[in-house]
Protein backbone atom coordinates (compact mmCIF):
# COMPACT_ATOMS: atom_id res chain seq x y z
CA UNK A 1 0.00 0.00 0.00
CA UNK A 2 1.80 3.06 -1.19
CA UNK A 3 1.52 6.18 1.36
CA UNK A 4 0.62 10.05 0.03
CA UNK A 5 3.94 11.69 -0.16
CA UNK A 6 4.58 15.25 0.93
CA UNK A 7 5.77 18.23 -0.66
CA UNK A 8 8.53 20.58 0.22
CA UNK A 9 9.84 24.03 -0.02
CA UNK A 10 12.87 24.80 0.47
CA UNK A 11 13.59 28.72 0.66
CA UNK A 12 17.27 30.46 0.87
CA UNK A 13 18.05 33.23 2.78
CA UNK A 14 20.83 35.57 3.54
CA UNK A 15 20.86 38.15 5.98
CA UNK A 16 22.90 40.62 8.53
CA UNK A 17 20.40 41.70 10.51
CA UNK A 18 18.91 40.26 13.74
CA UNK A 19 15.57 39.39 12.66
CA UNK A 20 14.13 37.57 9.56
CA UNK A 21 12.80 40.99 7.12
CA UNK A 22 9.67 41.26 6.65
CA UNK A 23 9.50 40.83 2.95
CA UNK A 24 10.97 37.08 3.63
CA UNK A 25 8.35 36.36 6.13
CA UNK A 26 5.80 37.30 3.25
CA UNK A 27 7.15 35.67 0.62
CA UNK A 28 7.59 31.96 3.25
CA UNK A 29 4.24 32.11 4.22
CA UNK A 30 2.66 32.49 1.05
CA UNK A 31 4.97 29.61 -0.44
CA UNK A 32 3.75 27.68 3.13
CA UNK A 33 0.22 28.27 1.50
CA UNK A 34 1.42 25.96 -1.55
CA UNK A 35 3.43 23.53 0.42
CA UNK A 36 2.85 20.57 3.42
CA UNK A 37 6.46 21.41 5.00
CA UNK A 38 8.74 24.74 4.29
CA UNK A 39 12.57 24.75 5.20
CA UNK A 40 13.84 28.34 5.37
CA UNK A 41 17.63 28.11 5.60
CA UNK A 42 19.67 31.01 6.60
CA UNK A 43 23.33 32.08 7.94
CA UNK A 44 23.58 31.21 11.85
CA UNK A 45 23.29 34.65 13.84
CA UNK A 46 21.31 35.88 16.97
CA UNK A 47 17.77 36.43 16.19
CA UNK A 48 15.92 39.33 18.71
CA UNK A 49 12.96 39.95 16.81
CA UNK A 50 10.57 36.64 16.68
CA UNK A 51 8.76 36.20 13.18
CA UNK A 52 5.49 35.55 12.10
CA UNK A 53 5.73 32.50 10.42
CA UNK A 54 2.97 29.57 9.74
CA UNK A 55 3.09 26.18 11.66
CA UNK A 56 4.53 24.47 8.71
CA UNK A 57 7.92 26.44 8.53
CA UNK A 58 10.70 25.42 10.39
CA UNK A 59 14.22 27.13 10.16
CA UNK A 60 17.46 25.48 9.66
CA UNK A 61 20.68 27.91 10.85
CA UNK A 62 23.93 26.99 9.24
CA UNK A 63 27.38 28.22 8.14
CA UNK A 64 27.66 30.67 5.13
CA UNK A 65 29.32 29.25 2.75
CA UNK A 66 29.07 28.67 -0.71
CA UNK A 67 26.34 31.26 -1.65
CA UNK A 68 22.57 29.91 -2.16
CA UNK A 69 24.06 26.42 -3.16
CA UNK A 70 26.52 26.27 -0.58
CA UNK A 71 23.48 25.87 2.33
CA UNK A 72 21.02 24.24 -0.43
CA UNK A 73 23.51 21.54 -0.72
CA UNK A 74 24.76 20.69 2.77
CA UNK A 75 20.66 20.31 3.85
CA UNK A 76 20.04 17.97 0.65
CA UNK A 77 22.82 15.98 0.91
CA UNK A 78 21.59 14.97 4.96
CA UNK A 79 17.89 14.02 3.47
CA UNK A 80 16.23 11.35 1.58
CA UNK A 81 14.58 13.41 -1.16
CA UNK A 82 12.93 10.52 -2.72
CA UNK A 83 10.39 10.66 0.14
CA UNK A 84 8.56 13.79 -1.84
CA UNK A 85 6.69 13.78 -4.61
CA UNK A 86 7.69 17.98 -5.06
CA UNK A 87 10.36 19.83 -3.86
CA UNK A 88 11.02 23.62 -4.61
CA UNK A 89 13.67 25.64 -4.81
CA UNK A 90 13.32 29.33 -3.90
CA UNK A 91 15.71 32.14 -2.55
CA UNK A 92 15.18 35.51 -1.16
CA UNK A 93 16.51 37.53 -4.34
CA UNK A 94 13.04 38.42 -5.24
CA UNK A 95 10.68 41.05 -3.93
CA UNK A 96 6.57 38.65 -3.87
CA UNK A 97 4.40 41.18 -5.69
CA UNK A 98 1.16 38.65 -5.54
CA UNK A 99 -0.36 35.49 -4.49
CA UNK A 100 1.20 32.85 -6.02
CA UNK A 101 -1.69 30.56 -6.46
CA UNK A 102 -2.49 31.33 -10.42
CA UNK A 103 1.28 30.27 -10.64
CA UNK A 104 0.75 26.25 -8.86
CA UNK A 105 -2.14 26.01 -10.52
CA UNK A 106 -0.79 26.38 -14.07
CA UNK A 107 2.80 24.64 -13.04
CA UNK A 108 1.08 21.57 -11.39
CA UNK A 109 -1.55 21.07 -14.28
CA UNK A 110 1.53 20.47 -16.95
CA UNK A 111 2.71 17.29 -17.77
CA UNK A 112 6.97 18.29 -17.02
CA UNK A 113 9.26 16.79 -14.56
CA UNK A 114 10.47 19.96 -13.40
CA UNK A 115 9.27 23.50 -14.29
CA UNK A 116 9.87 27.47 -13.18
CA UNK A 117 8.66 31.44 -13.50
CA UNK A 118 11.49 32.00 -15.86
CA UNK A 119 14.17 30.49 -18.15
CA UNK A 120 17.17 31.50 -19.78
CA UNK A 121 20.05 31.49 -22.08
CA UNK A 122 22.42 33.73 -20.38
CA UNK A 123 25.85 32.38 -20.77
CA UNK A 124 28.77 32.56 -18.11
CA UNK A 125 31.69 34.11 -18.78
CA UNK A 126 33.55 30.65 -18.65
CA UNK A 127 31.08 28.07 -19.76
CA UNK A 128 31.76 24.50 -19.48
CA UNK A 129 28.01 23.07 -20.40
CA UNK A 130 27.17 22.28 -24.71
CA UNK A 131 24.35 24.59 -23.76
CA UNK A 132 23.29 27.43 -21.44
CA UNK A 133 19.36 27.49 -21.46
CA UNK A 134 18.48 27.04 -17.94
CA UNK A 135 15.26 27.60 -15.62
CA UNK A 136 16.54 30.02 -13.13
CA UNK A 137 16.68 28.34 -9.78
CA UNK A 138 15.92 31.28 -8.06
CA UNK A 139 12.24 29.34 -8.19
CA UNK A 140 12.15 25.90 -9.91
CA UNK A 141 9.70 22.98 -8.92
CA UNK A 142 10.55 19.38 -9.43
CA UNK A 143 8.74 16.35 -9.25
CA UNK A 144 9.11 13.11 -8.86
CA UNK A 145 11.92 12.53 -11.71
CA UNK A 146 13.92 15.37 -11.20
CA UNK A 147 14.15 14.56 -7.50
CA UNK A 148 15.64 11.35 -8.36
CA UNK A 149 18.19 13.26 -10.98
CA UNK A 150 18.67 15.85 -8.34
CA UNK A 151 19.94 12.68 -5.77
CA UNK A 152 21.84 11.91 -8.32
CA UNK A 153 23.49 15.09 -9.30
CA UNK A 154 24.48 15.90 -5.95
CA UNK A 155 25.62 12.89 -5.45
CA UNK A 156 27.93 13.07 -7.71
CA UNK A 157 28.94 17.07 -7.49
CA UNK A 158 32.51 18.31 -6.55
CA UNK A 159 31.50 20.66 -3.97
CA UNK A 160 34.86 21.15 -2.92
CA UNK A 161 35.64 24.15 -5.61
CA UNK A 162 32.62 25.92 -4.52
CA UNK A 163 33.75 25.97 -0.71
CA UNK A 164 37.09 26.58 -1.21
CA UNK A 165 36.84 29.42 -3.81
CA UNK A 166 37.07 32.55 -1.62
CA UNK A 167 36.85 35.13 -4.00
CA UNK A 168 32.99 35.90 -4.25
CA UNK A 169 33.10 37.31 -8.22
CA UNK A 170 34.48 33.39 -8.92
CA UNK A 171 32.70 31.55 -6.60
CA UNK A 172 29.28 33.54 -8.39
CA UNK A 173 30.27 32.54 -11.71
CA UNK A 174 31.10 28.86 -10.65
CA UNK A 175 27.86 27.72 -9.57
CA UNK A 176 26.07 29.98 -11.85
CA UNK A 177 27.84 27.42 -14.43
CA UNK A 178 27.76 24.32 -12.80
CA UNK A 179 24.33 24.25 -10.59
CA UNK A 180 22.00 26.46 -11.82
CA UNK A 181 22.93 26.04 -15.47
CA UNK A 182 24.55 22.55 -14.90
CA UNK A 183 21.57 20.85 -12.99
CA UNK A 184 19.17 21.93 -15.80
CA UNK A 185 21.36 20.78 -18.45
CA UNK A 186 21.95 17.25 -16.82
CA UNK A 187 17.92 17.12 -16.50
CA UNK A 188 17.58 17.68 -20.00
CA UNK A 189 20.39 14.83 -20.96
CA UNK A 190 18.49 13.20 -18.75
CA UNK A 191 15.12 13.14 -21.18
CA UNK A 192 12.90 14.98 -18.38
CA UNK A 193 10.45 17.99 -19.70
CA UNK A 194 10.58 21.79 -18.51
CA UNK A 195 7.91 24.52 -18.33
CA UNK A 196 8.16 27.65 -17.48
CA UNK A 197 5.57 30.64 -16.93
CA UNK A 198 7.12 33.11 -18.59
CA UNK A 199 9.51 31.35 -21.87
CA UNK A 200 12.80 33.61 -22.89
CA UNK A 201 13.02 34.00 -26.85
CA UNK A 202 15.63 31.33 -28.10
CA UNK A 203 18.07 33.98 -29.45
CA UNK A 204 17.89 36.76 -26.33
CA UNK A 205 20.72 35.74 -24.22
CA UNK A 206 20.01 38.13 -21.46
CA UNK A 207 18.16 37.70 -18.04
CA UNK A 208 14.97 38.73 -18.16
CA UNK A 209 14.38 39.39 -14.85
CA UNK A 210 17.46 42.20 -15.21
CA UNK A 211 16.61 43.47 -18.53
CA UNK A 212 12.95 43.53 -19.00
CA UNK A 213 11.40 43.65 -15.70
CA UNK A 214 8.49 45.91 -16.11
CA UNK A 215 7.68 44.07 -19.49
CA UNK A 216 7.31 40.40 -17.69
CA UNK A 217 5.74 41.58 -14.80
CA UNK A 218 3.08 43.34 -17.20
CA UNK A 219 2.79 39.35 -18.81
CA UNK A 220 1.88 38.34 -15.04
CA UNK A 221 5.69 37.06 -13.71
CA UNK A 222 4.80 37.53 -9.85
CA UNK A 223 8.33 38.86 -8.64
CA UNK A 224 10.83 41.96 -8.66
CA UNK A 225 14.74 41.14 -8.30
CA UNK A 226 15.82 43.42 -5.54
CA UNK A 227 18.98 43.95 -7.54
CA UNK A 228 16.51 45.91 -10.30
CA UNK A 229 15.35 47.91 -7.30
CA UNK A 230 18.80 49.21 -5.94
CA UNK A 231 20.43 49.74 -9.06
CA UNK A 232 17.29 51.92 -10.38
CA UNK A 233 18.08 56.19 -10.85
CA UNK A 234 16.02 58.36 -8.18
CA UNK A 235 13.30 58.60 -11.08
CA UNK A 236 13.06 54.64 -12.00
CA UNK A 237 13.10 53.59 -8.59
CA UNK A 238 10.01 56.29 -7.69
CA UNK A 239 8.06 54.14 -10.74
CA UNK A 240 8.82 50.84 -8.50
CA UNK A 241 7.71 52.51 -5.06
CA UNK A 242 4.49 53.35 -7.07
CA UNK A 243 4.40 49.42 -8.47
CA UNK A 244 5.01 48.07 -5.36
CA UNK A 245 2.23 49.77 -3.80
CA UNK A 246 -0.30 49.07 -6.38
CA UNK A 247 1.01 45.42 -6.89
CA UNK A 248 1.57 44.02 -3.60
CA UNK A 249 -1.64 42.94 -1.57
CA UNK A 250 -2.71 45.57 1.23
CA UNK A 251 -2.54 42.95 3.69
CA UNK A 252 1.76 42.26 3.18
CA UNK A 253 2.15 45.83 3.94
CA UNK A 254 3.93 47.35 1.37
CA UNK A 255 5.05 50.32 3.33
CA UNK A 256 7.42 47.92 5.55
CA UNK A 257 8.80 45.92 2.18
CA UNK A 258 9.73 49.82 0.55
CA UNK A 259 11.14 50.25 4.00
CA UNK A 260 13.29 47.21 3.92
CA UNK A 261 14.39 48.01 0.43
CA UNK A 262 15.54 51.67 0.84
CA UNK A 263 17.73 50.17 4.16
CA UNK A 264 19.42 47.74 2.20
CA UNK A 265 19.96 50.36 -0.83
CA UNK A 266 21.61 52.80 1.62
CA UNK A 267 24.00 49.44 3.25
CA UNK A 268 24.73 48.37 -0.22
CA UNK A 269 26.24 51.86 -0.92
CA UNK A 270 28.00 52.40 2.50
CA UNK A 271 29.73 49.07 1.73
CA UNK A 272 30.43 50.06 -2.06
CA UNK A 273 32.03 53.55 -0.92
CA UNK A 274 34.22 51.60 1.65
CA UNK A 275 35.43 49.19 -1.09
CA UNK A 276 36.69 52.23 -3.36
CA UNK A 277 37.40 54.20 -0.45
CA UNK A 278 39.25 52.62 2.81
CA UNK A 279 39.63 55.41 4.63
Amino acid sequence: MSTKKNTICIFIHYSERNCIPHNVQVYVNELASHFDEVRLLTNKRDIDVIANFKENVRLHFGKNEGHDFGMFYKFAITRRLNKYSEIAIVNDSNILLQNLGNIFKDGRKQEVDFWGLLDSNEKPLFPTQDRNYHVQNNFIVLNELAINALSTFLEYFDANPVFKEENQKNLKKLIFNEWEIGFSQYLLKAGLKPYVYIETENNYTKNLAHTKPKEIINKGYPLLKKKVFYDASSSERKEWENTLKMKIPKEWKSDLILEELEKNSKSRKKSFFKRILPF
